[in-house]
């Protein structure tokens, strides 16, 4: 054989391999079957597999129902909460919710006839039950309604919704309004309830409205939640000092849980300045809450007839003034502590006809009548207001005194969120917290993580996690069944195809061997097996493979009114598909490894003593 012919003898070998396997087409074609017998049942378990699991993963996956996480209980969860678990990388959405009783109303499309009850549910930017429930994300004065509620009240987008919010006042029921655009409806899968999603604020100004406050945003009456002080103790001045008995009777009945006797230099440490009147000094205090007007008035009423005057105070607290940067330490001076004669005299804290705080600071800090801005920081966020200078001491270069009301309602800044209305000149509460939160995480793995962190705060919630953990438990079952029945079914067709491949060799040893003996190279003879076994295992999964796809079609069919649009209960991807058939071609390759060894020891002499 010439050089020139040698690159042709792959070509040759392989025309070799597929001319035998004509020549032996009825044993051929019963290998083919066999081999796609073995194989077809193997693609359709795993088109089973793949499309069962993928429809019921994207099932959890595309409903966000799904990765919801829902507290179970009415807790007050502070901004701090929110902040901290809203900067998670595995919360998606996070919003704050107000109490449930709060937040039904009643509503009604402008035009049309008939009411519905509804709930109102907060939600903001990146909220995924609506986007992802063919629903935009509503604005300011926009809703957005469940399928139910729009059902209920025929409503369409465009409409206008009116939202009627009632309250009881005394013996008197009052009734506002609201008229919001009726921005999108969201699909059933949302939920059959009877919702209306707005944002956040527009419930929070319900509540308050439910509440008894004002809420001059929209134009509905009531009153404003102002501030009441707070005092950590006080100080009582009288003639003569208090017999045990009096002492026990105001522990007693006053609410306070400590009491001393003090020296006049215990009292100015406590108080911030000191008494130029002699008396006797007794100190009532709090252990664990503050104590508020109520218990003083209950003292004033126990030392009725005494003379006895009360200086209120409250534990130091630091302030900044930023315009003239300066910290001060804020302490009371109340309007009694004149008649012990004290100084500066607690009148500098009188009167003032603008809406600012009068105080009184250390000389040479600011002007007298100079107003500047006070910044008071604790764990409620911070409180900035005007402070007027009504005048100065020299009693300390850190003391800063204001009036008695203005004090304690600083200190309950410390346990009340507070804010400063300008206009009246008062300080007013806003939300310590909210009720709950709707939450959604990014994928449904971090559902089980994010309740691990809800139990270890103490917070009951409820989740999918076993639902979905039982996804992924079948999952692993079905790849455990599908890999142990493909081993027995691979293990039976390479020993079918060895056993043939080899048969095959043995039949030909005559044949092989002229070959050999004319000078085809053993190096390419060993590949006639190897073509043939690769060329009988890619029928097979030839043949497979439509069997797989006429079963998966009918499959699908059968199921199709338990499938959602896109869904299919049998299927197998292109990339799942092409490995499997490098798979088949793999094994088959192995299996012609016994008919290569046994074609290595054919001798082409074998040949000659035949003829």
């Amino acid at each position: 054989m010439s050089r020139a012919s040698r690159p042709m003898q792959p070509a040759l070998i392989l025309r070799l391999a597929l001319a035998d396997l004509r020549h032996e087409w009825i044993l051929t074609f019963c290998l083919v079957l066999a081999i796609s017998a073995v194989i077809a049942p193997l693609l359709l378990l795993f088109g089973l597999k793949h499309g069962t699991i993928e429809t019921l993963r994207m099932r959890l996956v595309e409903d966000p129902k799904n990765r919801e996480i829902r507290p179970m209980a009415s807790l007050t969860f502070t901004r701090d909460w929110f902040a901290e678990m809203g900067d998670r990388p595995d919360v998606a959405f996070l919003i704050p919710m107000t109490r449930q009783i709060s937040a039904s109303v009643t509503a009604r499309i402008a035009g049309k006839d008939g009411t519905a009850d509804l709930d109102l549910v907060p939600t903001g930017p990146g909220d995924a039950l609506l986007l992802e429930n063919e629903a935009p994300i509503p604005g300011g004065e926009e809703a957005v309604l469940s399928a139910l509620a729009a059902e209920s009240l025929s409503a369409a987008p465009g409409d206008v919704l009116v939202v009627d919010v009632t309250r009881v006042v005394g013996n008197r029921r009052e009734r506002a309004s609201v008229e919001l655009r009726v921005q999108g409806i969201t699909s059933l899968r949302a939920g059959a309830q009877r919702l209306v999603y707005v944002p956040l604020a527009l419930i929070e100004q319900v509540e308050a409205y439910r509440d008894g406050q004002a809420v001059p945003e929209l134009g509905w009456s009531g009153s404003q939640p102002e501030a009441y002080p707070l005092f950590d103790g006080v100080v009582v001045a009288t003639a003569e000092p208090m017999t045990v008995l009096l002492q026990q009777r105001l522990r007693a009945n006053s609410g306070f849980t400590r009491s001393r006797d003090l020296t006049a230099a215990e009292a100015e440490t406590l108080l911030g300045y000191p008494l130029q009147r002699e008396a006797a000094l007794f100190s009532l205090s709090t252990q664990i809450r503050p104590a508020g007007m109520e218990n003083l008035n209950a003292v004033r009423t126990q030392l009725r007839g005494q003379n006895a005057v009360l200086l209120p105070f409250v534990n130091p607290m630091k302030a900044g003034l930023p315009e003239v940067g300066a910290e001060l330490e804020i302490h009371i001076l109340p309007s009694e502590a004149a008649a012990l004669g004290v100084l500066p005299s607690p009148a500098l804290l009188e009167g003032g006809e603008d809406n600012s705080v009068p105080a009184v600071l250390p000389r040479g800090i600011a002007k007298q009548g100079a107003v500047l801005e006070m910044e008071l920081v604790n764990d409620n966020g911070t409180l900035r207001f005007p402070l007027r200078v009504a005048g100065t001491h020299e009693l300390s270069d850190t003391i800063l005194f204001l009036p008695e009301r203005a004090g304690g309602i600083l200190r309950l800044s410390q346990t009340r969120p507070l804010r400063y209305d300008s206009e009246r000149g008062v300080f007013l509460m806003y939300r310590r917290g909210y009720a709950g939160f709707r939450m959604y995480t990014r994928n449904i793995e971090d559902v089980a993580i994010l309740r691990q962190v809800m139990e270890s705060q103490n917070i009951p919630v409820h989740t999918e996690a076993e639902r979905i953990h039982s996804v992924m438990e079948m999952d692993r079952y079905l790849t455990l069944i599908f890999w142990l029945v493909a081993a027995v079914g691979i293990a039976g067709s390479v020993a079918s195809l060895v056993a043939s491949l080899y048969a095959s060799v043995e039949r030909k040893r005559r044949e092989l061997g002229v070959l050999r003996l004319i000078g085809l190279p053993g190096s390419r003879m060993f590949r006639f097996p190897v073509y043939q076994g690769v060329l009988i295992a890619t029928g097979g999964f030839g043949v497979a493979l439509m069997f797989f796809h006429l079963l998966a079609n009918t499959i699908n069919r059968m199921f199709a009114g338990h499938l959602q649009s896109g869904e299919r209960f049998c299927f197998l991807p292109a990339e799942y598909t092409a490995m499997a058939l490098a798979g088949v071609v793999a094994v088959a390759a192995l299996s012609a490894i016994a008919a290569v060894v046994r074609l290595a020891r054919i001798d082409p002499a074998e040949a000659l003593r035949d003829e």
